[in-house]
Order: structure tokens, then sequence, then C-alpha cells
């Protein structure tokens, strides 16, 4: 081969290992940070992620503290809203079941503040924002099997051991938003340290009909009066319009969030 071709060669082969190297070590900081998102979540060693007693009190600590911060947030959210751990809410858990549940409830209240941050987002049209219901893996009554704290990272796996698989906890989510705070909530979901996989989601228009002319006419006649005329009820005239036309909107989402518990 000519020595140019070579060179070439060589330059391009080296360019592609500085990538797979850049690659590699991406992915392993994105896996370190999933495994501590995963332990963080779990509790581990925390009293509350082990004792039924504490767990307990946790969860109504963190079931208050929501309630106070969506006020402030302007986020919808009922007052009996228990995170999806109602069947908890005049009993507690057994010792065994205490791990699952400590991961349950960290998940649920996570996807409750991610939307309190996405509700902070600009809006074209102001728009009301609910979070309606919330259901996991500690959500049913039924029996099941118990679930087990992830292990923590150990010093290192022995060469050829395969990598565990990666179990994923399926959360269900029911919001009511404008468009742009979906927008920012699920982009805040999918750059979360924990791992968030989102593998479904379902849209619905509130409003699944154009208004009619005479709903329209009758809104802007009431805008007039209320204005008292001049330049000010021109304003709202077509504040109004709009608001009419492309505002008062909101959209019904349900998504499905699997939370995947990462162990290094």
């Amino acid at each position: 081969f000519p020595s140019h071709d070579i060179h070439a060669f060589l330059t391009r082969d080296a360019a592609e290992l500085k990538k797979l190297e850049t690659e590699l070590r991406d992915s392993d900081v994105m896996a370190r940070q999933w495994a501590q998102a995963t332990q963080e979540l779990a509790g581990e060693g925390k009293d509350w992620a082990k004792d039924p007693g504490k767990w307990k009190d946790r969860l109504i600590a963190v079931q208050s503290q929501l309630q106070k911060d969506a006020k402030a947030g302007r986020l919808g959210l009922a007052p009996d809203f228990y995170l999806g751990l109602d069947g908890y809410r005049q009993k507690s858990p057994t010792p065994e079941e205490v791990p699952g549940l400590a991961l349950h409830l960290s998940v649920a209240e996570r996807l409750v503040r991610r939307l309190m941050e996405a509700r902070q987002t600009k809006e074209q049209y102001p728009t009301g924002c609910e979070f309606r219901s919330l259901g996991g893996p500690g959500s049913t009554q039924e029996k099941r099997l118990q679930e087990t704290p992830p292990a923590p990272p150990g010093p290192g796996t022995k060469p050829g051991t395969p990598a565990p698989e990666t179990e994923r906890k399926a959360f269900r989510v029911e919001i009511r938003s404008s468009p742009e705070v979906l927008y920012v909530y699920i982009r805040l979901l999918s750059t979360d340290p924990g791992l968030f996989i989102i593998t479904d989601l379902r849209l619905a228009n509130e409003k699944q009909t154009f208004p009619l002319r005479s709903e329209i006419a009758k809104k802007f006649s009431e805008a007039a009066a209320s204005a008292g005329g001049g330049a000010p009820a021109e304003r709202k005239e077509k504040k109004k319009l709009l608001e009419i036309l492309a505002g008062e909107e909101a959209l019904n989402a349900t998504l499905e969030v699997d939370f995947a518990v990462w162990v290094s």
C-alpha cells in the first residue's frame, strides 16, 4: 500500500478507537449514576427501608409535605392522594414488604416532584395542572412475591460472570396539563439520575369538539360588557379570541413508566 493510504487508514482506525473509548466511558458513568440513584431511592442503609413503623412514618411525612408543596407550586393534588399506597392508610406493612414499598414510595414521590418542576415552565396559555392518580408495585392488595432491596455495588465481578438481569418496577401515572408542561415532564423523567423508561403514553384532548359560533359570540359579548368599552375592551376581546380558539385547553395524559432497578 502507498504510505499515504496506510497513514489515512491508521488515522481513521485511531479515530474509531477513540470514539469507542469515549462511548464506553460514558456508558460506565451512566451505569454508576443509575446504580447510585437506585440505592438512594431504595433507602439503602436507612431505617425507613427496613422497619415497618419507620416506613409508615415516612409515608405520612412525604404525603403531608407533597400536599403543602403542591399547593405552593400550583399543582392540583387531591387531598386523599396517597402515592398509590392507599392499602397502608390504616395498617403497617410486614417487615418482608418494607424493602419493596420503600422503593415504591421514593419513586412515587419523585414522579410527583418532577411534575411540580415541569409546572414552572412558561405556558403560551395558562392551563390548570393536576396529578390525578398514581399506581405502582405497592398498590395491589393481592398476595404477591416479596420484593427484596437492590444489592449494593460489590467490589467487582469475576471475569465471565453474566450480568444480572435488570428488574423493572412498573408505575402508571395520570395527569392533566398543558402541552408545554407535559413536554417538560417527559424530558425531566428521561434525564433523571434514575433510569425511568416510558413504555406507553396515551393522550386525550380535554375538549373533544370545537366550540360553536354561538358560544364564541356569547363570550365576546360578555367580555365587551365587562370591559366597559374602549381600548381595554378591544385588548380583552383579542385575548378572549385566542383563549377560545387555542387556549383554555388541557391534555389528559396516561403514562406507563418503568423504573429500572440498576445494580452494578
